[in-house]
């Protein structure tokens, strides 16, 4: 009997594509069952190893395999900064939203982003009770650094539609003046696992859903798991030990292959 019935499915958004996705949580419980049999080579795993393994695993094939990639939209605030997303790795494109389409905003890693401290006439830095740098939150209230449009005389087309710079340190995009209270678009890679130290039920609750990983990744991922954990065993034999990390890129390899989308209709049709 199915759990679910087709008129359910189609009913609730919320089931839409859930087919092709797997829990964290399920797939950590799986493992456990797989390390139950007296005989494996991971036999009395740790839950925690486990996890921190699947973690790593997970971050490495979604950057090798399968790329997560969201879209978030946002209007460039007046103080020109916009903290990066959750769940952001890294950014794909950054664009500026313009008549109803899109145009490329150009990264200018010129822009100066540097951090404003406060000194005294005699230009010596001035510290507060507990010894830290007082910030100069004069010409930028709520926040470290500011952002300044650099002149720039190139005639790169791109730097038409504005310009911005990615601060890792900081977790922010600075702005040029031009995009202040202008919608942007940006796409980024995502691993997913921003609130992995959380359990299904506690995602729920707070309004989030489960991290969830691709069908496609969980053979090679299994793959992975075991290879990891049986690599720092010294009971394990060295030619077992050979033979999970071959059968691991194998595996891999066969992932990547999965996903090319390549056939020969495509191509032909591209010569033409």
């Amino acid at each position: 009997m199915a759990l679910q019935t087709e008129q359910e499915y189609y009913q609730d958004e919320n089931n839409l594509g859930s087919y092709q996705w797997f829990s964290f949580n399920d797939f950590i419980s799986e493992l456990e069952i797989l390390s139950a049999d007296n005989d494996s080579y991971i036999h009395n795993t740790r839950r925690s190893q486990f996890v921190n393994t699947t973690r790593q695993g997970v971050k490495l094939l979604q950057r090798e395999v399968r790329k997560q990639i969201n879209a978030f939209e946002f209007v460039v605030p007046n103080d020109l900064l916009f903290p990066y997303p959750q769940d952001y790795v890294n950014w794909i494109s950054l664009s500026v939203v313009h008549e109803d389409k899109l145009y490329p905003i150009f990264i200018n890693k010129g822009i100066n982003t540097a951090l404003t401290i406060s000194q005294n006439s005699a230009g010596e830095i001035l510290f507060d009770n507990d010894g830290n740098i007082i910030r100069n939150h004069t010409s930028n209230p709520t926040n470290d650094s500011k952002c300044y449009k650099v002149e720039n005389n190139s005639t790169n087309k791109m730097q038409t539609k504005g310009q911005a710079i990615f601060n890792d340190l900081q977790g922010r995009i600075s702005f040029g003046s031009d995009l202040q209270g202008k919608s942007v678009v940006l796409e980024y890679y995502s691993d997913g696992l921003f609130a992995w130290g959380l359990s299904d039920e506690e995602l729920l609750e707070k309004g989030l859903k489960p991290i969830l990983i691709h069908k496609d990744l969980k053979e090679v991922l299994i793959k992975y798991v075991y290879q990891e954990i049986v690599g720092y065993r010294r009971n394990v034999p060295a030619n077992e030990k050979q033979r999970a990390r071959n059968e691991y890129k194998t595996y891999l390899h066969q992932a990547k292959l999965d996903r090319l989308d390549f056939n020969l209709y495509t191509v032909a049709k591209m010569i033409r």
